[in-house]
């Protein structure tokens, strides 16, 4: 009976020492890619009637453990991020395409756990614009963005993101006229994050 009770006991013991995880373990689970999203918008402009219908994929990493675990420690994470993206843009003058990449993304999330993460974004990068005749000063142009969201968890890893931004592009003064461009985005996308 003695012998038995000790061999259960050391049964359980040896489960529970696999079951709980290793510190290392989770700060393994904070490196490499941590979220990938497809998001659709629908994107107005301020002036001249123009609508923008985009296309975007996003990459995002933590960043280094000196910045990341302190923020970690109050559910807080802060994501670099890369977005590529490409759109159909329709005006009263003419249809558009435009393409461009945000090499310099921020993401601050607060994630406890919980079903609904609230969310800030902000980037900015470079984008070609097919869209003329608005005193754009040419293709090329430099686009800034801001905003905010909500990720709805439908599984562990998988949710839908509802957010609002708005970009403001421009040249950069490089070449005049450079008035600029204000554009709002409603946003709806899916969102996996395999770390989670």
């Amino acid at each position: 009976m003695l012998r038995s009770l000790r061999s259960t006991l050391l049964v359980l013991a040896f489960g529970l020492a696999l079951a709980i995880p290793s510190p290392n373990a989770a700060a393994e689970d904070r490196n490499g890619l941590q979220e990938l999203a497809f998001t659709t918008a629908y994107g107005f402009s301020d002036k001249h009637g123009i609508e923008v219908i985009p296309l975007y994929a996003r990459f995002a990493w933590l960043f280094p453990d000196v910045i990341d675990e302190p923020l970690h420690g109050v559910n807080l994470n802060l994501k670099w991020f890369l977005e590529p993206w490409v759109a159909g843009v329709t005006s009263p003058k003419q249809n558009a395409i435009e393409f461009g990449i945000t090499p310099i993304g921020l993401k601050l999330e607060y994630d406890a756990g919980q079903q609904v993460v609230p969310y800030l974004i902000a980037g900015t990068g470079v984008m070609y614009t097919g869209l003329g005749g608005y005193q754009l000063s040419g293709p090329f142009e430099f686009a800034s963005f801001g905003g905010a969201g909500i990720e709805l968890f439908l599984t562990d890893q998988l949710a839908m993101s509802f957010s609002w931004r708005i970009r403001h592009i421009s040249n950069a003064g490089i070449e005049q006229p450079n008035p600029g461009l204000n554009t709002q985005f409603v946003m709806l996308g899916f969102d996996w994050f395999p770390k989670r």
